[in-house]
This record gives structure tokens, C-alpha cells and sequence, in this order.
């Protein structure tokens, strides 16, 4: 083989060699490691949901006038946590530890039994997000003449550095209060009647 026909070789050997090795076909792999560490994120974000289930439901389990506070609060939710119920909005722990401690204080007896969960690890700005279905049962003094009540809801919590941001109660208020009052109840009773 005469030299220049050689160094035409090598040249093309090396123009091969730039090819094979250039950032189109990396870009494949690129997209497929993009992939995985989306992947990967979405699994960590839903572990972490997973995660604020467990801690939720242990917190809520525990949760009366005699082992609330503050600090068992601040374990679980975000100083700037945003609570809504069917009664309430709430922004932020200290608003929402007064409230829970009015609540509470009228709550000889309260329980919770856990259903379903559902987890979303990708999710908009708030990061990860968990729901849960639930059947509480108490007692208040002044409603059902104090005999236990129980309400269907669920909850849905949205995390960010893993702690609570946002907690969103959904239940029936007139399953949970209004049914109980004297007076109002007959009224309510009557009305979904009408309607049924």
C-alpha cells in the first residue's frame, strides 16, 4: 500500500473514530440518563409521600387534648402549613395549633380508621403529594348529646422538604356537625329528604 493511500486510511479511520464517538449518538444515552433520574426522582418524591402517609396516619392516631402540642405539630407540618376544612382556613402552625386546641379541648374521645392511600411523587411546584380516605369517630360534648359520631373523609397532603405544607380535609359538615344540633338537624333532615 503506498503512503498516501495509507495516511487516506488512517485519515478516514480517524474521521470514523471522531464519528463514532461525536455527541450525536451520546445524545441517546444523554436522554435515556435524563430519563432515569427523572425516574429516579419521581420514585424518591413518592417514597417521601409514603413516607408523610405513615407519619400521618402515627400522628393522628395519637392525636387527643392530652398529647397535643406545638412541638408534635412542628415535627410533622411546615411553619407556614395552609389547613382547610369544610369549616376552616387556616394559615400557618401557630393559627393552626390554637385551632386544634380549641377543638380538641371539647374531644373527650377521637379515633381514626384508615382506608385507602394514594401517592403522587410528581407533582407541580409544591413537590409531592399523598391522599388518604378515613373514618373518624368521636365524641363532643355538645353534639349527638354526646355520644359518638362518626364521618367519612380523606385528606390530601402536599410535602415540601418533607414536612406538610398543605393539609385539606374533605368531609360532610352536616355528616359531622350540623345533623347533631338540636333544631338544625330536623331541618337538615327534612331537606335531604326533598332532595333525595
Amino acid at each position: 500500500m503506498a503512503p498516501s493511500s495509507l495516511k487516506n486510511v488512517q485519515a478516514q479511520a480517524e474521521v470514523e473514530n471522531i464519528a463514532a464517538n461525536s455527541s450525536a449518538p451520546k445524545s441517546a444515552p444523554n436522554s435515556a440518563s435524563k430519563s432515569k433520574s427523572k425516574a429516579r426522582s419521581a420514585d424518591s418524591a413518592s417514597s417521601i409521600a409514603s413516607d408523610i402517609l405513615v407519619r400521618f396516619k402515627n400522628l393522628y392516631q395519637s392525636l387527643n387534648r392530652d398529647s397535643l402540642t406545638k412541638a408534635k405539630l412542628a415535627d410533622f407540618y411546615a411553619d407556614d402549613i395552609e389547613f382547610c376544612d369544610s369549616l376552616h382556613r387556616i394559615d400557618g402552625l401557630d393559627a393552626m395549633f390554637t385551632y386544634f386546641e380549641t377543638m380538641y379541648e371539647n374531644v373527650p374521645e377521637i379515633t381514626f380508621e384508615f382506608h385507602d392511600e394514594f401517592v403522587n411523587g410528581e407533582t407541580s411546584n409544591k413537590g409531592p403529594q399523598a391522599m388518604i380516605t378515613w373514618t373518624m369517630s368521636f365524641r363532643h360534648k355538645r353534639l349527638n348529646k354526646g355520644n359518638s359520631i362518626s364521618v367519612s373523609g380523606s385528606t390530601l397532603l402536599k410535602v415540601r422538604d418533607e414536612k406538610v405544607v398543605f393539609h385539606r380535609d374533605y368531609f360532610d359538615a352536616g355528616e359531622m356537625l350540623y345533623e347533631h344540633i338540636p333544631g338544625l338537624a330536623l331541618v337538615i333532615r327534612q331537606l335531604k329528604k326533598r332532595l333525595a
